[in-house]
């Protein structure tokens, strides 16, 4: 290694940049991933979704260990009128303070205001505003199937998400200005921080009864799931390419190293020095010089994740239109075990096949040969 320290330092530089890239990548398709399920389930849904939970059920039964907050909502579903034009509705009661606090749909409010303590108020969708052709400040009749008489709201705000679920269909108020509260609630269960939604679904399902519904983030956006196993998909692929042709570049400078010391290795192999004593001495070293590169790689990398996941990267003029990017374009790169210790494992063993080419050429060289040669 030292007599050939050129070709090691190269080999050493290559590798250690291959390394360094990788693990930030790798940390960065994790951080897009984070992203894309924090900005899907902050927006409304929350990571537990809960359906037709009875009433004599309380939240608080359901703050189970790893819950940070759960919102309790009401659902009715009717016909709202303005001046004779109709429109489907699904009006959802709730409590303002704590949507305003847990939630970000409101950030998608275009005009007016979410809440208003002073009215008797709506908070409705754009693709509903423009249906019903109704502005801030108009007055609209709701009714539901069971309701004789229409309730009468005035319409305080008006959000737009792009997402046709939610502009086309919902609208927002205070729950006590419902005309009746439903015998069942909705819930968003809001997790805290690292914890997983499936364990603690599970563990709220055996407090609920049979009828009510809990659905985890993955259940209730199967999409976003498939998009998340496929960006790992995706890193893994990346890996492995970036490592392959990393390992070209390793097998073709050790190739160079021993056609140089070609005489070297003939007069080993002359003095009785095995095939296998010759592939483990081009092991040894390519094993050497990846444990460095790795261990530098590693490192760089991690410091580059460290500075990023402080300071963000804004990909907003990227994501505008992304459904899953609302609410934020800010990725913020995180490292995992996998994202330290996958790119060096794979190096390492790239790079010892990669030495194969080289060790035959070795090996297969007579050394009387080779010393005619010279």
């Amino acid at each position: 290694m030292i007599r050939s320290w050129r070709s090691s330092l190269v080999i050493g530089v290559m590798l250690t940049t291959a390394i360094m890239t990788l693990v930030f990548l790798s940390a960065l398709a994790m951080g897009v991933s984070d992203t894309m399920i924090e900005n899907s389930t902050s927006l409304y849904f929350g990571q537990i979704a809960l359906q037709d939970v009875p009433e004599d059920v309380s939240t608080n039964e359901l703050k189970v260990d790893g819950v940070r907050t759960i919102l309790k909502r009401y659902s009715v579903t009717g016909l709202v009128e303005v001046n004779k034009n109709v429109a489907g509705l699904q009006l959802i009661g709730v409590s303002p303070e704590e949507e305003l606090k847990n939630t970000a749909l409101w950030k998608k409010t275009i005009a007016g205001t979410p809440f208003d303590s002073q009215k008797k108020g709506v908070f409705i969708g754009s693709g509903i505003a423009d249906k019903l052709l109704v502005s801030v400040g108009d007055t609209l009749s709701f009714r539901t199937n069971t309701q004789s008489n229409a309730t009468s709201y005035t319409v305080i705000g008006i959000f737009k998400t792009g997402l046709s679920q939610f502009d086309n269909t919902l609208a927002f108020c205070n729950k006590k200005d419902l005309s009746q509260l439903p015998d069942n609630y909705q819930g968003a269960v809001f997790l805290q921080q690292g914890r997983q939604a499936e364990p603690i679904a599970n563990t709220i399902r055996k407090i609920v009864p049979n009828k009510a519904t809990v659905l985890t983030w993955g259940e209730l956006m199967p999409d976003l799931q498939q998009l998340v196993e496929l960006n790992s998909v995706c890193m893994d692929l990346v890996n492995a390419i970036v490592l392959a042709i990393v390992s070209i570049g390793v097998s073709c400078a050790f190739v160079i190293f021993i056609l140089r010391n070609i005489r070297e290795f003939g007069i080993m192999k002359s003095m009785g020095v095995t095939h296998w004593e010759l592939i483990n001495f081009i092991s040894i070293k390519i094993i050497m010089i990846n444990v460095v590169s790795c261990a530098l790689g590693v490192l760089a990398g991690s410091i580059a994740v460290i500075v990023f996941a402080d300071i963000g990267i804004d990909l907003s003029q990227l994501t505008s239109h992304n459904q899953y990017f609302l609410t934020s374009g800010m990725i913020y790169p995180r490292l995992t075990l996998s994202s330290l210790i996958y790119p060096p494992i794979m190096a390492i063993s790239f790079s010892i096949a990669a030495g194969l080419w080289p060790a035959l050429i070795v090996v297969r060289q007579d050394p009387a040969e080779i010393l005619r040669k010279l």
